[in-house]
């Protein structure tokens, strides 16, 4: 068999010595063979770098910071320094892959179609009472990039369940630190104005949520520095040569949907007892003030 494409799966990590070795093992364990694993530890205080280098396996390459830059300069360095392949896929650090065909079945999309820019697949989140909610799709299809960024085609994003062809998303501004949070998010909804998206009825990774998570540890400040994604999207878009008037629409929507969104996400983690009613009540009421 000949492999097309080399897929490089990019996994950044901090202080995840409990974590960290699930998530490589389940990337190397993927049954496509040609691709490199690299993860950059930021300068990690705990076994993180000790649990990275017991892996033996000549398709991880482990990279140290010397000093800690932060998350999203870390996924900037990962994609833009260190990744080599054709394809590329993002990890976290505390995830991890489920289906081992999900870079298989991706990479058979990719070579169907010269114009798919990335491939999703689905997802479950874990939480860490062992609550399961799962998020996938009923058939596989390709539908173009504009149709899911202007909500004709519905898709539930999550950072571990997309793979890019990386020479089109240069096009794209990913980890740029306009976005706290979601710092993948405003990468994620330029790609779609550059090809169509190929979708894959698998649940691909598992998305760990737990008390240390960047998406638990939130606050107003950040979640109002987050609905600025939609003002730097929308920009992008007109910069593209699209109407004003209907990106300034998809800029209103998308951030009313946003803090809607927030408010509901508060209110699934206080149900799961990792909110108290006290952190809830107050988080919201400072976020609807600030909003």
């Amino acid at each position: 068999e000949v492999f097309m494409y080399k897929v490089s799966i990019l996994i950044a990590t901090y202080n995840q010595e409990d974590y960290i070795k699930e998530a490589v093992e389940s990337a190397l364990s993927q049954d496509y063979t040609n691709i490199e694993v690299i993860v950059s530890d930021d300068c990690s205080t705990d076994k993180t770098i000790e649990v990275l280098t017991s892996i033996k396996d000549p398709r991880l390459k482990v990279f140290r910071n010397e000093k800690n830059i932060g998350r999203i300069q870390n996924h900037r360095k990962l994609l833009y320094e260190l990744a080599s392949g054709d394809l590329v896929a993002f990890l976290d650090g505390d995830d991890f892959y489920v289906d081992k065909s999900f870079i298989s079945k991706a990479v058979k999309l990719f070579e169907k179609d010269k114009e798919i820019v990335s491939v999703i697949g689905g997802y479950k989140d874990v939480f860490y009472n062992g609550e399961e909610k799962i998020f996938n799709y009923e058939k596989e299809d390709i539908v173009n990039g504009l149709d899911i960024f202007f909500g004709k085609y519905r898709v539930m994003y999550a950072h571990g369940s997309w793979i890019y062809r990386r020479n089109l998303i240069e096009k794209c501004n990913f980890f740029t630190g306009n976005v706290k949070i979601g710092d993948d998010l405003e990468g994620w909804y330029e790609s779609l104005f550059f090809g169509r998206v190929g979708i894959l009825p698998v649940i691909a990774f598992a998305h760990r949520i737990h008390f240390d998570n960047g998406v638990v540890k939130v606050n107003p400040d950040l979640l109002l520095e987050d609905l600025f994604l939609y003002d730097v999207v929308a920009d992008f878009g007109k910069s593209l040569g699209f109407d004003e008037n209907l990106m300034e629409r998809w800029r209103i929507y998308n951030t009313l949907k946003k803090a809607e969104s927030f408010v509901s996400w508060s209110i699934s983690l206080y149900r799961r007892k990792i909110y108290t009613k006290e952190f809830l009540y107050n988080l919201i009421e400072s976020f609807i003030d600030k909003f």
